[in-house]
């Protein structure tokens, strides 16, 4: 969404610029997670065999973080070179944050667990 948002600003600079550097910072969560399950996962047995359970939604919490603080330096550069922080920050920031504390509660209810199969049921 903060991709399309983007693009649409192009011919605007300081806001094309913002929102890239956000949606880029937003797509990481899933890179920096995925450190976090390398270094924090529980080692398996020797010889288990069958696939690895998944862990629990919660575990994006700390990655989330870790990517919120490359937004949080943009922004401290922005106050730093322009004496303000732009808006798009605020913004975007805003939205990034709320989709991060909202995937937990969200994850397990009913509804999402309908929107995941009917997914999955395209793909099949």
């Amino acid at each position: 969404m903060l991709f399309a948002v983007a693009v649409l600003n192009v011919r605007k600079p300081e806001v094309h610029t913002r929102l890239m550097l956000v949606a880029t910072a937003s797509m990481l969560q899933a890179a920096v997670g995925r450190w976090f399950l390398l270094f924090l996962a529980p080692a398996r047995a020797p010889g288990a065999i069958g696939p690895v359970s998944l862990p629990p939604v919660v575990v994006t919490v700390m990655p989330g973080l870790v990517v919120d603080l490359l937004i949080v330096a943009a922004m401290i550069h922005d106050r730093r070179t322009t004496g303000r922080v732009h808006r798009v920050y605020w913004i975007a920031g805003a939205c990034v944050i709320a989709v991060q504390v909202l995937r937990v509660p969200l994850s397990t209810t009913s509804g999402w667990t309908q929107v995941t199969h009917w997914l999955v049921a395209l793909l099949a």
